[in-house]
């Protein structure tokens, strides 16, 4: 199966999905509060962000967060 090449990006509160073309794939809802950082889960279609009091796993075809993970404080980074 061919996996299709997907670039992530972030502005504010608001997570994107374009396709190798530029054009947009998908929009999520928006999170809480400003996102400070996304990655790819390796070898999964999956993506993680992180925001102030919380980090997300987000699937490429689901609209909302697969799973939530909640912390009373600032999330700078995931990897």
């Amino acid at each position: 199966m061919l996996i299709p090449l997907l670039l992530a990006t972030a502005a504010g509160r608001r997570l994107r999905l374009w396709d190798e073309n530029g054009a947009l794939v998908r929009e999520y809802e928006e999170h809480p509060k400003t996102i400070s950082s996304l990655a790819w889960k390796p070898g999964a279609q999956v993506i993680s962000t992180t925001t102030y009091g919380q980090l997300a796993l987000f699937g490429v075809t689901q609209e909302s967060p697969q799973r939530r993970f909640e912390w009373k404080g600032s999330l700078l980074r995931c990897a």
